[in-house]
């Protein structure tokens, strides 16, 4: 039986405040419930959690390429070690579109260009059709 999405779980990990409200808007904007979201702003706070455990695995972690204390490029290998019993659909954010195929590379699922507006990096319906995308992959795939 796959997992219910509203028992869904999110962490988005960006130095930006902006970027952290846009895309927590868009979640809050889908008429797709879940169970919670948490914000964070570095790589190694994240890190950190995840490695004395979590009550809960995140299902979808959407991550800027370029955090304050790391890339995004070696943040999702080490995420992706840490939660290997349950890895989650990762969602990389860029301004430089050049980086989509390295992040993929390095583990991430998706990608979703950041615009060069900094009161509003994000652009809602683009974030919201990769987040449905990866909500319908979670549904279709998760025991």
């Amino acid at each position: 039986m796959a997992k219910k999405t509203e028992q869904r779980r999110i962490l988005i990990v960006d130095g930006d405040p902006h970027a952290i409200g846009g895309i927590t808007r868009v979640f809050g904007q889908l008429k797709i419930p879940y169970e919670s979201i948490l914000e964070a702003s570095t790589g190694k706070q994240v890190l950190g959690v995840l490695r004395k455990g979590t009550k809960e695995a995140f299902d979808i972690v959407v991550v800027a390429a370029s955090l304050p204390d790391m890339k995004a490029t070696d943040f999702i290998p080490g995420a992706l070690r840490i939660c290997r019993a349950h890895p989650p659909r990762i969602i990389a954010t860029s301004p430089d579109i050049r980086l989509r195929d390295e992040l993929k590379k390095a583990g991430a699922n998706a990608f979703v260009r950041k615009l060069d507006d900094p009161m509003h990096p994000i652009n809602p319906s683009i974030m919201t059709a990769c987040v449905k995308t990866e909500f319908e992959f979670l549904d279709q795939h998760t025991p």
